[in-house]
Order: structure tokens, then C-alpha cells, then sequence
């Protein structure tokens, strides 16, 4: 095959001056072809509080309750701000069966209080 006919589209250059506006008027006619559910869902990122943002992975039960309380006090929480997120630190090991259970040092009172006090 000849390069100089690889590098041509339908007998025009693929760099012509032409190509952005082809490109626009193809996004164009395919736009209405584009389908969304209209359900409400991801109208806003998830909102919250993430501690590794703050407290890196020394996060602990008091840290969190404060920061959730703090979501209901400023009204942020009616805003939209729903999520109190741990990431990472909470973990204490494994047990021999190799399940993950949450440290007993920073969440006394267990992940499962913490959760249901959220």
C-alpha cells in the first residue's frame, strides 16, 4: 500500500482544516443518541468527611465521632454531606480464619457501634 494514500480519508487529508469542524458536527448528531438514567443518582460527588484527608491512618473512634457531629452541627449534613468515611488504619489483623477485625485500641466500642451511631 503506498503511504501517501494511508495518510487520506476519503481523498482529504486527515489533518485538513475541515477536521475540527467534522468532529464537532459528529458530536453533535450523536449527541441526542446519548442515554442516562433519570433517577436522581449522581447528580453531586460523594459528599462527606474522608480521614485520611485528615488524620492520615490514625483515625479513631472519638476523631470520627467528632468529625460526624460536626457534619450535623454546621448543617452540612442537610446539605448533602452524608458520608464519614474511616479508609484505612482501622484495621487491628486477621483472625485465624482470615477475617478482618477493626483495632480495639482506636474503636473501642467496634465498628459496628460506630456504624450504627452514623
Amino acid at each position: 500500500m503506498n503511504i501517501a494514500r494511508t495518510r487520506t480519508l476519503f481523498h482529504l487529508p486527515l489533518r485538513s482544516a475541515s477536521t475540527p469542524l467534522l468532529m464537532k458536527l459528529t458530536v453533535f448528531l450523536l449527541l441526542p443518541l446519548a442515554q442516562a438514567l433519570n433517577n436522581g443518582l449522581g447528580l453531586t460527588p460523594p459528599l462527606g468527611y474522608n480521614a485520611y484527608d485528615h488524620v492520615g491512618c490514625c483515625a479513631n473512634e472519638t476523631t470520627m465521632k467528632q468529625q460526624g457531629q460536626a457534619l450535623l452541627d454546621t448543617g452540612l449534613h442537610a446539605l448533602g454531606f452524608t458520608y464519614v468515611n474511616t479508609d484505612c488504619g482501622w484495621m487491628g489483623g486477621r483472625t485465624p480464619g482470615g477475617a478482618i477485625f477493626e483495632s480495639k485500641v482506636k474503636f473501642p466500642s467496634g465498628l459496628h457501634w460506630w456504624c450504627c451511631w452514623c
